[in-house]
């Protein structure tokens, strides 16, 4: 479908469908890209972006690291 319309982002957790995506040289971004990007695009404050990202490892169901959750909060500041 991302190809069909011209889509170059597939929106993704699911480990499976990134390798998929850049099989298909798309770029696959999951839950923490998305609250980098927001706070990169000034739609979210960094507090927000902060609180967002430790949400999703504390709360959600994803399945995520605190490894990865570090290196998400690394990017908010660079």
């Amino acid at each position: 479908l991302c190809q069909h319309i011209g889509v170059l982002v597939l929106l993704t957790d699911d480990l499976a469908g990134r390798d998929a995506a850049k099989a298909l040289h798309l770029t696959p971004v999951g839950s923490l890209g998305v609250v980098v990007r927001a706070y990169r695009m000034g739609r979210i404050s960094l507090s927000e972006a902060e609180h967002d990202l430790t949400k999703l490892y504390d709360v959600s169901s994803l399945f995520v690291t605190r490894t990865i959750v570090d290196l998400a909060m690394e990017q908010l500041h660079k």
